[in-house]
């Protein structure tokens, strides 16, 4: 994610941005402990409803207010540990009161150590073997489902499909290797 995009663009951004917070432990004002024996934490409050607009597609990121004030109860946080936290802790040193601008931070932050890992594998490959790294680079690089044809979405039972002019109700949803495919009709997975 660039700074082009707002926060809370990518997927279960509410369960990372508050793992964030917390990446190094209670800290006033931060991430604090709500005293009530379980995992949630208190994190700023600008954090919980930054995902506003997810799964809106027609809602702009403007829903969100960047300068909520206090703290709030997450539940949804790497408090007991569910993922290492090196990463957590690392990205947590830019975490303050400020959202919007830690965030930002933490991406350039990323972007500048992408750039500077890829730099250092440049120069240890053999010459041979840089346009493998540019090809690698190349294919992961396009946006978290840019490649995905529309026909590649989950669909989930009982809508309905249209092909050929005519609407096929799907009774059944698999996977199969490069994303989730229909049962189409004339499909060895087709019921109906």
């Amino acid at each position: 994610m660039g700074v082009q995009f707002p926060v809370a663009a990518t997927p279960d951004e509410d369960f990372h941005l508050a793992s964030t917070w917390c990446g190094l432990g209670e800290r006033a004002g931060l991430c604090e402990d709500p005293q009530d024996g379980t995992t949630g934490r208190l994190v700023p409050a600008a954090i919980p409803p930054a995902t506003c607009y997810a799964f809106h597609p027609d809602e702009s990121a403007a829903c969100w207010d960047p300068d909520q004030t206090g703290l709030t109860r997450v539940d949804r946080a790497n408090a007991d540990g569910l993922y290492p936290k090196v990463f957590y802790a690392v990205m947590s040193v830019f975490a303050s009161p400020n959202v919007a601008a830690s965030v930002m931070a933490m991406r350039l932050f990323n972007a500048a150590f992408a750039v500077g890992l890829l730099t250092v594998v440049f120069w240890a490959l053999p010459r041979w073997m840089r346009p493998a790294l540019f090809v690698s680079v190349a294919a992961t690089s396009v946006p978290l489902g840019g490649l995905r044809a529309r026909v590649h979405q989950p669909v989930l039972v009982g809508h309905t499909v249209e092909r050929d002019g005519v609407d096929h109700p799907l009774t059944q949803r698999h996977a199969r290797r490069g994303g989730d495919v229909c049962c189409w009709p004339g499909s060895r997975s087709w019921e109906g």
